[in-house]
Order: structure tokens, then sequence, then C-alpha cells
């Protein structure tokens, strides 16, 4: 389906978010002394300048000189950082393998004040008279992979757990040029960051982040303060490189309402936007970026996010204004937070192509809630049917496409069958039906449907079935819960998180069986076709059998 977008805005928590935004402590407003310029080099390692490199103070854009030297304003608290160009690669931190491409300029650290449970900045005194950054040429062809994970969201170190044994060593050795986490990084203790970072850093790619709603200080009387543990260990929570033919512009779309001293602190309210800065910064990128580049978008909060049998839909502030800065540029977005994967196509108007923003299905799924598997990991199926899992983001020149990859299924497996009990037409968005075994008696087989879950199926999908050499089957793409969670999450309560639900997902299909299967073995053929039109095979072999018969077989 392809939607127009409406300037729609959420007025959950809006006024309070921007109010606690803009009220800064007193005295603080400007931290900078009399510096008021920030000047460097951008180097390759034997010294030698590099010429044409972008480098941004969050908002304005300066490119170097043929010296490669560069000039930006400094307002307040900044974070400097280089965009990385194309061809070119910044240090990476030998164990996390975070690249470090920017310098933080806070001189009086984080207001001691705010007590905060997790360290922030310690204060980075006077600015240097030269921020400099090096950059070392690499090899970075115009097809490549990266690694896209959203809210792996570890609470506990159990969970931490979970990541190291159950998703990294299936990536070991890859060869995605980088990787990037989409927020969430962790569940609000931010102190799992290091010992997280150290495992992901095993993987060997570069390892880029942005911050989630999980990833606050929630001490912070206000937006500003908000991110001081994730700044030290992550650097700027906005920001872009270049890599082959595309740029990646990373985004905070988290909004944080400020600590609200009434209520626990993991409540306080937060909302979603992109700020004027951002929005400015984006501008300014673009403004120096070819028209023809590949732009990549990242970011925790989708631009629009379907959820609900009523239509009830989320959508980020400001989301119109960032896609009219794109324009006709090739161009996709990714998000997560959600726990639930969907594919979105946005029309700003009847005339323009739409915008394809996808929500990533996510490393920890349910929440890390569910059984065990053999390795002792939770299967943390998601509430829309979705396993737990991780995208790979092939690009080539100025095109894209994404490939799911399951953390505990094989990771081939994009389609999941199984067989349900048929609902009227009116509570088939409400109730989830109950799954049949493979054996089926002759009166159950005409009151039995196949339930379809293509993990990253979305709108242009489509799924057909067949049985035995019958005529093939289109299958409809049904507001519903898939049944198969559902009885994962009925089965295995005790360790369900208290919040989890088998939630109505955009990506199931269904087509009831014929009511005039003869007993016999019967073997079920399912085709999808996905949004970059891959096809993907299914199959489940089933049994119609009489009454009697199927008494005497399950004993």
């Amino acid at each position: 389906m392809i939607e127009n977008l409406q300037p729609t805005r959420r007025n959950v928590l809006r006024s309070g978010v921007a109010m606690a935004t803009a009220s800064f402590l007193p005295g603080r407003a400007v931290a900078i002394g009399l510096d008021r310029r920030a000047r460097g080099v951008v180097r390759t390692p034997d010294g030698a300048g590099l010429a044409g490199v972008l480098v941004t103070n969050g908002r304005d854009i300066a490119r170097t000189d043929p010296l490669g030297r560069y000039e930006l304003p400094l307002d307040g608290d900044t974070i400097i950082s280089v965009i990385k160009p194309s061809g070119y690669a910044p240090p990476v931190d030998p164990l996390t393998r975070q690249p470090r491409f920017y310098y933080i300029h806070q001189p009086q650290g984080t207001p001691a004040e705010f007590n905060m449970a997790f360290a922030g900045l310690a204060p980075t005194g006077p600015l240097p008279a030269s921020v400099d950054f090096v950059l070392t040429p690499q090899n970075e062809p115009d097809s490549y992979e990266a690694i896209l994970f959203a809210d792996p969201q570890p609470e506990t170190h159990a969970e931490v757990d979970f990541i190291r044994d159950g998703v990294v060593p299936g990536l070991v050795g890859t060869r995605a040029a980088f990787g990037v986490t989409l927020g969430d990084i962790v569940g609000d203790n931010l102190g799992l960051y290091d010992r997280l970072n150290q495992i992901i850093g095993q993987i060997g790619a570069p390892w880029y982040n942005v911050p989630g709603n999980h990833d606050l200080n929630f001490e912070s009387p206000n937006d500003r303060y908000a991110r001081e543990t994730y700044k030290r260990i992550f650097g700027p929570t906005h920001y872009a490189f270049a890599y082959g033919k595309a740029l990646y512009i990373m985004l905070n779309n988290v909004v944080y309402g400020g600590a609200d001293a009434s209520g626990p602190l993991n409540e306080s309210p937060y909302g979603d936007g992109i700020s004027r800065e951002q929005l400015a910064f984006v501008a300014n990128l673009l403004a120096q970026t070819p028209a023809d580049t590949l732009i990549v978008l990242g970011m925790h909060v989708p631009l629009r996010s379907w959820r609900g049998a009523d239509g009830r839909e989320m959508a980020v502030d400001d989301c119109a204004e960032l896609l009219k800065l794109l324009g006709d540029r090739p161009c996709v977005s990714f998000s997560g937070h959600t726990h639930m994967s969907e594919h979105r196509y946005i029309h700003l108007d009847a005339k323009s192509a739409p915008h394809h923003h996808q929500v990533l299905a996510t490393v920890s799924g349910s929440w890390w809630s569910g059984p065990y598997d053999r390795r002792g990991v939770a299967i943390a199926d998601a509430c829309d049917g979705s396993p737990s899992g991780y995208y790979i983001l092939s690009v080539s020149g100025t095109t894209c496409e994404t490939r799911f990859q399951s953390a505990n299924e094989a990771r081939e497996r994009q389609v999941r069958a199984v067989l349900c009990e048929k609902l009227p037409d009116e509570y088939r968005s409400k109730v989830a039906a109950k799954l049949r075994g493979p054996a089926l008696s002759i009166a159950d087989s005409g009151r039995t449907e196949l339930v379809v879950n293509v993990f990253d199926g979305g709108p242009r999908t489509r799924v057909s079935c067949s049985i035995g050499k019958g005529q093939a089957l289109e299958m409809a793409r049904e507001n519903r819960a898939d049944p198969f969670v559902a009885s994962v999450y009925a089965r295995n309560r005790s360790s369900i998180k208290p919040w989890v639900n088998a939630e109505n997902s955009s990506h199931v299909w269904s087509v009831a069986l014929p009511n005039d299967l003869p007993a016999g073995v019967h073997r079920l053929d399912i085709v999808a076709t996905d949004e970059f039109g891959r096809t993907h095979r299914d199959h489940l072999v089933f049994e119609v059998m009489g009454q009697t018969e199927l008494l005497a077989m399950r004993g």
C-alpha cells in the first residue's frame, strides 16, 4: 500500500517535551568561554592534508581546503565530527571496532548536580588550537554489504549472553563493510555498553550506532543532557559517513521530556521528532552532495509505522519536512523501536515517488522473552511472528535491498506456514486462531486455513499456495496476529515478559483449505515473492483422516 503523508503530529507529551528541550539550566547556556570557532586539519597518516572533506559541528558543514584545513563556528557544547568520504576510513577502537571520527567539546563536562546513575562526560577543558582528524585510504567497491541491527536491548548481563551466544558467532568473519545498530543498544542499563560493545567488536566490522529511547540518562532535567553516557561511549548523536556511492545519515529522533520526580525514572516521558539542528544539518549536507548519490537514513523511531486493527499509527514529527529535503534523490530509510517488521511507502504528494521506509525486526525480538533453545538462548519470537534477528543490507551503486537473517532459525528461512482453525470474518483481526496439528479430521479440514508469515513481507509481497498438483491459490494479506507466535506465548507464559502479547502483523497471509479434501496425505507448496522481487518457498505436509483413524493414531 502506498500512502499519502499528511502533516500528522503526535500530541502525546509533545508540549511538555518541547518545553523541557528548551529549558536549559541557568548559567550553562554558553559553556565555552571565549572559544567561538573550531579549526583543524583532516589528513592522512603520513601527514598529507586531504582536500574536499566535509567536517561538521552538527549543523554547519565545512569543506577542507587544498591543505586539508577547515573552520567551523562553535556555539556552546559541541561535537565536531568528520564526515568520512568514500575511499577513506577513520581510526577504529581495537576492542569495539567503534569508529573514532569526532571530538567532543564540553569544557565543564556533565553537570555533577544531576547525579546520574551512569557516568557522563568528564570536563574536556579548553578547545585545542587545532582539532585534527586522520583518515586512512581504503578500497571501497560500489557493491558491498552492511549489517543492520535494531534494538539488541539487553537489560541484564544474562541478556548480553544471549547476544554473545546467539547472534555474534554467526557473523564472525563477515565480509560486511560495516554494521549499524539503530537504537536501544541496551535496555536502560547503560552500564552494559562496554561489555556489549566488546562482544559486537568480535564481528570484526566497523560498527556505528544511533541512540534510542532506552539509551537515555533518565536523571537529566531535559533533552540536552539526556545522552551524556551515550556521547561518552559513542560520540555524536547525529552524524554522517560515506561508503562507496552512498551517503549514510544517522539521526536521533527521540526527544526526552526530562526526569519526572513524581514517578519512577523509567516512566519519564519521551516523544519523537527531528530537531531543527538536525534538519539544518541534513539540508546543509545535501547541498554538498551530488543529486545522484544514494542516501541511506538510519534512526530509531519509525517515520511511519502501522499498529493495531483500528489502523492506529505512529508518525514522527517533522517526517514530512525531512522527506522534502530529500526530494527525488535515491533514498531509503531504516528504523527499529516497535519490535515488529514493516515496509512503508510514503508519498509526500501525488506526483512524487514514494519514499521506502523499512521498520526492522529486532535482535531482541520479544525483549528476550520465551523458552530457551539448546544453546540456552531465549528464542524471543517477536509479537508479529518474526524471529529475532538482523538484516544484511546489499548495496549496488545507487540501489539497495535488505535480507532478513533469523538468529534462531535457518538463515535462509524467510517463510513460516501453519494450519489453524478458520475464524469468522468479524473475529479474524481480534482473536488469535488456534493452531491445528498436521493431522486433521475430515470434518476439521473444511474449517481450517493456511496462515503464512513472510518475515520481511510487506504490501508489495505476493503469496500463493497449491495442494499437490492443484491450481495455485492466491493468499490474502490480513491485519491479524500470527497464530504460531500466539501459541508460543500461551504455552510459555511464565517465560514471557508481562507486556508481551501477540500483536496484529503486517506480513501475514491466509487462505482457507478446500472443504472437499479427500482422506490421505497432502503437501502444501507455498511461494512468496517479496518486496524486492525475490522468491521464497516453503512446504507443509499434512494428513486428512477419518475420526476413528485419527483417534487410533493419537492413542
